[in-house]
């Protein structure tokens, strides 16, 4: 502890007076108030923490968890620590038979896993991508915190659920507090990423506020990752499969006042984070901006994205692509579509994507007379959702040639539209 914070070691013991006051600020943990949730985000939110702490543990939490089979007050204050996470994920879990238990089932898979991995280091774990865990992880997770949520959710109830969440940062973390990991020569670990939406809005206020200050400031943090503004919406392409009819027609999928003008990707220790990094945007006052979380794909090997230089994407093109409800119903095999992408790559049309959670999971920040207003939903309110992203480059012919062949085309819609890359 003394070593991270940079100080003396004695002022550690001068400050917590004995190894118990150690263990008692060590798993100390906010309490959780019952609140009105969604098993899905629960799920994400237990399964977020549970990626952080398989990205690696500090070596004085592995110390202490070693102690605490040999030391009776370590024991006996991560079992409190434990049991008032327990009561608050059992208050957040779903109306169902037995929640206290499931509370119970869920914390100690999660636990026994990071145990395993960082722990034991048993190969298994260690060898496998975190992604990879928390995808098979995902389906027993739902299962144990139910199908369907108690009515009611709101923001401030996620808000709560992100400390019904962190019951392992509590017990297996360097600090009871979120923490945000140091940038790194190879990125920077954390979290979540998140995608910012960009849009405009006939209710925006207008603001002096520089855009060019706000991508220094989460540049030089770390925390944003790339992104560009996209021209009109008037420019774009649409196109869509419908059986073996290749549908493609000039503007965006449909009319509406509200229009992605660009994205962000930022990477972020949570949602406030995220959150924070969007409502300090000018166009949170001069428009909206959507914050939507990343879903990490694994579609195998060869399917990953182009590295590039820079905060802009290397691509000509963003693909933005959407469901449809009117189309006929189609699920994509995910090996076509891990073939898609590889047939991409080999072409130089595929330069990378990023899969979305559902729009449930939205975001919408705005700022209005000063005032942060932060809600559920999208960016606008149609039923045609942005499901992910996709940077694709070549002349235009080239770009909707290739997503022609998009397997999510056949269920949906992509909207071809073109950065805006020329300033002057």
């Amino acid at each position: 502890m003394a070593a991270v914070a940079g100080v003396d070691p004695a002022l550690v013991m001068q400050y917590l007076g004995s190894k118990r006051g150690l263990f008692t600020q060590a798993v100390q943990a906010t309490p959780v108030s019952p609140g009105t949730v969604d098993a899905d985000v629960l799920v994400d939110q237990l399964l977020a923490t549970l990626g952080l702490k398989l990205g690696g543990l500090p070596e004085g939490t592995l110390a202490m968890m070693r102690s605490v089979p040999t030391d009776p007050a370590a024991a006996d204050h991560v079992r409190v620590a434990l049991g008032r996470q327990l009561d608050g994920i059992g208050a957040a879990l779903p109306a169902a038979e037995d929640p206290e238990l499931r509370a119970a089932l869920i914390v100690t898979t999660l636990l026994g896993i990071t145990i395993g991995h960082q722990f034991l280091e048993l190969a298994l774990l260690r060898d496998a991508p975190a992604e990879r865990i928390v995808s098979l992880l995902r389906p027993a997770i739902k299962a144990l915190a139910g199908e369907q949520g108690r009515t009611g959710s709101t923001r401030s109830t996620r808000y709560q659920l992100r400390s019904a969440g962190g019951i392992i940062c509590a017990v297996l973390s360097d600090s009871a507090k979120a923490v945000r990991r140091p940038h790194e020569a190879s990125g920077r670990r954390t979290v979540m990423k998140y995608v910012l939406f960009i849009a405009t809005d006939p209710a925006g206020e207008p603001t002096d506020e520089n855009p060019q200050a706000w991508v220094e400031k989460w540049n030089d943090r770390g925390v944003r990752v790339e992104g560009m503004p996209l021209k009109p919406a008037g420019e774009t392409r649409t196109v869509r499969v419908r059986g073996d009819r290749v549908l493609v027609t000039d503007g965006p999928f449909a009319e509406t006042a509200e229009w992605i003008a660009g994205y962000d990707l930022v990477e972020a220790a949570d949602l406030d984070e995220a959150i924070e990094v969007a409502a300090s945007h000018p166009m949170a006052t001069a428009g909206r901006i959507e914050v939507r979380p990343v879903e990490p794909l694994d579609l195998g090997p060869g399917t990953g994205n182009v590295p590039h230089e820079g905060d802009a994407p290397a691509s000509r093109f963003l693909a933005i692509l959407r469901t449809d409800p009117g189309a006929p119903a189609f699920t994509p095999d995910p090996a076509v579509v891990a073939e898609w992408v590889r047939d991409g790559l080999a072409s130089g049309r595929y330069l990378g994507g990023e899969h979305l959670r559902p729009v449930r999971d939205a975001t919408l920040v705005r700022r209005r007379e000063g005032e942060l207003l932060i809600t559920d939903g999208a960016y606008t309110d149609v039923p045609e959702r942005v499901s992910g992203i996709v940077f694709v480059d070549g002349e235009w012919e080239e770009a909707i040639g290739y997503l022609a062949r998009c397997p999510m085309a056949r269920s949906g819609s992509v909207e071809l539209r073109e950065f805006w890359t020329d300033f002057s």
